[in-house]
C-alpha cells in the first residue's frame, strides 16, 4: 500500500477543488472518485486515521486532522498537534468511567480537543465542549471531562507539567501558555538566566517573616542557586546588607568551593540593600571577590522567580507550621528549626518543573558532578 504523500502526488489531490474522504484514499488513483470535504468530514474511522497518521508526515498529518486543509494553521496550533499527536495514538490508560464516556469521541474530535486544552490551558472542560460544539462537534462535557482524564489532563497542575515538558523538548509556547507554566512555578520565568553548572549564578533577596516580630524585625537573608535551586538561609533582626553577606561568606560559597565550583554572578533583588551598586557594602564585597552582581529588575520582576518559588515554599512548608514559634521562640531556636527545613529541603524535595524537573537540589548537584568525572576519566 502506498503511502499517503505517494497517493497525494499521483493523483494530483492538493490541486483537486475538493479533497478524498478516508473512505477513498486508499483507493488506486485511476478509480477514486473525488468527494467533496463534508463527506470526508463524516468518515471518522479509526483505522483509516491510524493509516493516516503513520503514512503522513507529522505535520501533513497535524494539518488534516486539525480541521480544512485549505486553512493553514497557526504556529500555536501546529506546535501543539505535533507535540501531542503521539498521544492520541497511543492513549494511556483511564478509568473505566472516563473510559466509558469518552468512547464516543471520533478521532478529529479528539486531536481538536486536545489542542483546545493544551492552547488555552486555564479552560475547564465545560467551555472547551461548548467551543466544540460552536464548531460542530457533537461533543458534550461529559465526553471532554472522559478524554482529559485519559490524558491525564483533567487539572491545571497536569496541564502546567505537559506544558513544561514541550517546551523543554523545544515546543514553542504562546503568551498565554507561558503565563499559565509561570503562574504554577514562577522559576519558568528565569528559563533564560541559564547557568553552566551548580554555583555559577545565584539568586539573593530578604524576606520578610510574618508574625509579631516582624515589627521588630525578623528577616531570612536568602540565597538560590540558579542551576540546582539549592536554597540558603539565615535569619537575622534587621535587613542590613551585612546580613545577606553572611549568607554568601558562611554559607553558599563554601558549600560550592569545596565541590571546586565557583561563583561568577549573583542576581540581587531590586531592594534598597542591595542597591545603588556604588556605594553599597554588599557589592564592595561581591568586588573583593570578584563576583559580578545584576539587578532582578532586568528579568522584568522585582526578584528572580526562583527566588519566588523558594519564597511561596518557605512561607507554605515553614512558616504557615512555624507560625506560633515566631512570637515567642528564640532566634536560636528558629535558626534551628530554619536548619533542619533546609537540610529537607535541598535534599529531599523534589521540585518539579524548571530547573530540576522532579529532582532534588543535591541530586541534581550530584548528577552534575559525577558526569563531569565521568567526562574527565
Amino acid at each position: 500500500m502506498e503511502s499517503f504523500p505517494q497517493f497525494a502526488a499521483k493523483a494530483a489531490w492538493r490541486n483537486m477543488p475538493c479533497a478524498r474522504c478516508f473512505k477513498s484514499l486508499w483507493a488506486e488513483p485511476s478509480t477514486s472518485p473525488a468527494l467533496c470535504f463534508s463527506c470526508r468530514a463524516k468518515v471518522e474511522a479509526e483505522e483509516r486515521y491510524q493509516l493516516l497518521v503513520h503514512g503522513m508526515q507529522p505535520a501533513s498529518a497535524a494539518a488534516w486532522l486539525l480541521g480544512d486543509f485549505r486553512k493553514p494553521l497557526s504556529v500555536e496550533e501546529l506546535a501543539e498537534a505535533l507535540s501531542v499527536l503521539a498521544d492520541v495514538v497511543h492513549e494511556p490508560e483511564g478509568t473505566a468511567a472516563a473510559k466509558e464516556a469518552a468512547a464516543p469521541v471520533a478521532p478529529r474530535e479528539k486531536v481538536r480537543m486536545l489542542v483546545l486544552s493544551l492552547s488555552h490551558p486555564s479552560w475547564g472542560a465545560p467551555l472547551i465542549a461548548a467551543v466544540l460544539q460552536d464548531e460542530g462537534f457533537p461533543v458534550t462535557v461529559e465526553m471532554v471531562d472522559g478524554m482529559l482524564a485519559i490524558w491525564r489532563l483533567s487539572t491545571d497542575e497536569d496541564r502546567w507539567l505537559r506544558l513544561e515538558e514541550g517546551a523543554r523538548q523545544g515546543n514553542p509556547l504562546s503568551t498565554e501558555q507561558a503565563a499559565f507554566v509561570e503562574s504554577f512555578n514562577p522559576a519558568f520565568r528565569d528559563r533564560e538566566l541559564t547557568a553552566p553548572h551548580p554555583g555559577a549564578l545565584l539568586c539573593q533577596d530578604i524576606l520578610a517573616l510574618r508574625g509579631p516580630q516582624r515589627d521588630s524585625g525578623l528577616f531570612l537573608h536568602a540565597a538560590v542557586d540558579a542551576y540546582s535551586e539549592y536554597a540558603f538561609g539565615f535569619l537575622y533582626h534587621t535587613r542590613q546588607p551585612e546580613a545577606a553577606v553572611a549568607v554568601l561568606h558562611n554559607l553558599a560559597l563554601p558549600f560550592f568551593k569545596r565541590r571546586n565550583l565557583r561563583t561568577a554572578v549573583v542576581v540581587a533583588a531590586d531592594v534598597p540593600e542591595f542597591w545603588p551598586a556604588s556605594t553599597n557594602a554588599y557589592q564592595r564585597y561581591l568586588d573583593l571577590l570578584n563576583i559580578g552582581e545584576e539587578p532582578a529588575l532586568q528579568t522584568g520582576a522585582p526578584t528572580t522567580g526562583l527566588m519566588e518559588r523558594f519564597a511561596h515554599d518557605f512561607k507554605t512548608d515553614f512558616l504557615d507550621r512555624n507560625e506560633a514559634l515566631l512570637s515567642d521562640a528564640r532566634l536560636t531556636t528558629l535558626r534551628t528549626k530554619l536548619d533542619n527545613w533546609l537540610d529537607y529541603y535541598n535534599a529531599q524535595r523534589m521540585l518539579r518543573g524548571y530547573p530540576n524537573y522532579g529532582a532534588a537540589p543535591t541530586d541534581r548537584i550530584q548528577r552534575y558532578l559525577d558526569n563531569q568525572v565521568q567526562s574527565s576519566a
